[in-house]
């Protein structure tokens, strides 16, 4: 896969648009990101940070 192909991968989903948002300015802890961006299952969150960090 292209490097824009993946880049377009990680930002495709508003979830993460959101994470990269709420990190831009000041670092946060998982607890911190799963409180703002108001998500209930920690396995939810973990699977969008995972698919930013690939």
């Amino acid at each position: 896969m292209s490097v824009i192909a993946e880049l377009f991968e990680k930002v495709s989903h508003p979830t993460r648009l959101k994470i990269l948002s709420l990190l831009q300015d000041d670092p946060m802890n998982f607890s911190q990101l799963k409180n703002a961006l108001n998500i209930e299952s920690n396995g939810n969150l973990d699977h969008h940070l995972k698919k930013i960090d690939t």
